[in-house]
């Protein structure tokens, strides 16, 4: 009865602040512009093969950020790269810069927020999480590029140009999880979409979609709910966006699939993602290894790029 009393609850809260962004459209929409406005650093060029995007803080960036980068040079070379920083050391920022100077080829770019305000929110990674889609709206309408948004801790395995030309059929793929023992209805709205990937195509439904995931947003960060148990929103605000511009703004969406991203690290998934304890896999941190050695053997950096076996 408790677990069906919260999911009410986060229900409730999550009905709420929908109300609320749909009632102060004009309120809303300047409160994401302000958000947006303190990002620093310089935005990805336009790109017909896309931009892959991921964001993170300097622990993720230094265990991940860096594998992944090579892997979408490796393997997914015509695509923009696009990494959004959490408060990043100058370090972190001066070894990009070396990257850029160094492999001229690859379409690198780096945005950055110092000093965050984490408002009402009780943990620092709900906002790393949430509101990197936030980052995104800025870099999807600064580039006029589609945005395959990874999690930091993922690896680029196969050509993303079929993903892609799906991709461009439609306004935004998401990931629905299958649950082979719960049906779609019986799930918790955490459970409803994964975040490990998701694809904007440069539309304006899909801009009306992350508008309203970021204004959202921006309603728990000003007004968390005190509630027994810490809520992970960025999923959940996914699923409430996706109900609403679905019936509202009639946007396209469509169902990104294992073949696109695996978390078993099939040898045909075009993305491999670490989920959850996956991070430790073998099979994962070998493939970072190889990855990271063969493109950093020549490179000039302040301090030696981070092992990804470590921690």
């Amino acid at each position: 009865m408790s677990n069906f009393l919260h999911r009410v609850e986060w229900c409730y809260f999550h009905v709420l602040y929908s109300l609320r962004v749909l009632s102060t459209p004009q309120e809303s929409a300047a409160a994401v512009n302000r958000h947006i406005s303190r990002i620093k650093g310089a935005f990805p060029r336009e790109n017909a093969k896309g931009v892959i995007f991921f964001a993170c803080d300097i622990q993720f960036m230094e265990r991940f950020g860096y594998n992944l980068i090579f892997s979408c040079y490796e393997t997914a070379r015509e695509c923009g790269v696009h990494v959004h920083l959490y408060e990043p050391s100058a370090d972190i920022l001066r070894r990009l810069a070396a990257l850029k100077e160094q492999f001229r080829d690859l379409q690198l770019s780096y945005t950055y927020e110092d000093d965050i305000d984490f408002g009402s929110l009780p943990e620092r990674g709900m906002y790393y999480t949430a509101f990197r889609f936030v980052a995104a709206r800025k870099i999807m309408e600064e580039s006029k590029s589609l945005l395959v948004c990874l999690d930091a801790d993922s690896l680029i395995m196969n050509s993303l140009q079929r993903v892609i030309a799906t991709a461009r059929q439609h306004d935004v793929g998401l990931y629905f999880p299958q649950r082979l023992y719960l049906r779609p209805k019986q799930r918790a709205i955490t459970q409803k979409i994964t975040a490990f990937c998701v694809i904007f195509n440069h539309t304006q439904k899909s801009l009306a979609f992350i508008n309203f995931f970021s204004a959202l947003a921006l309603q728990f960060h000003k007004r968390y709910p005190r509630t027994g148990t810490n809520f992970w929103f960025d999923q959940s605000v996914l699923y409430f966006s996706y109900l609403l511009s679905k019936r509202r703004e009639r946007v396209s969406f469509y169902a990104i699939g294992k073949s696109v991203v695996d978390y078993e690290f099939s040898d045909q998934s075009c993305i491999w993602t670490a989920r959850g304890k996956r991070k430790h896999d073998e099979v994962f941190l070998k493939e970072s290894r190889r990855i990271l050695k063969k493109y950093t053997a020549g490179l000039d950096s302040q301090k030696p790029l981070e092992n990804p076996s470590k921690g």
